[in-house]
């Protein structure tokens, strides 16, 4: 550059957007990913307060409170309730189960049975359980 000129080459101005598209190149799947895990994390919120709300009906009506899924419909029963509805998760999660119908019961005295949910939201996956001992629901992710 010349005595008395102000501002940038060719060549640096090439350089500064080759570094910037390398930046977003790398940064862009973190965003991706970030999306993805709050997905995961409103649909695991999602069936936890179906869980917690069976829970605290066993626990507060002295009986024991069922909680049948059928994952592949995203249809949930409650009983003593008899209540059916469809759970809302975010488009791109699904609810899965070993079993075509999942049954998870909450006893009066704090225990629980019954077999684990997954939901999953692309690539990441949540599971949902009851502890045996104390029915407290529990969300584990993926590692």
């Amino acid at each position: 550059m010349t005595r008395g000129q102000r501002g940038f080459t060719l060549l640096e101005i090439i350089v500064v957007l080759v570094l910037l598209a390398l930046t977003t190149a790398v940064a862009a799947p973190a965003f991706s990913a970030m999306g993805r895990r709050n997905e995961i994390d409103v649909a695991a919120a999602t069936v936890r307060q179906v869980m917690d709300r069976s829970r605290l009906r066993a626990l507060q009506s002295g009986a024991t409170a069922t909680l049948t899924v059928d994952a592949a419909a995203g249809r949930v029963w409650e009983q003593p309730r008899d209540t059916s509805y469809l759970l809302a998760l975010p488009a791109g999660c699904a609810l899965q189960a070993d079993a075509p119908r999942t049954r998870l019961q909450w006893h009066a005295d704090g225990s629980a049975g019954g077999d684990a949910l997954r939901v999953r939201c692309g690539a990441v996956m949540a599971m949902l359980g009851a502890d045996v001992m104390n029915g407290a629901v529990r969300v584990r992710g993926d590692p």
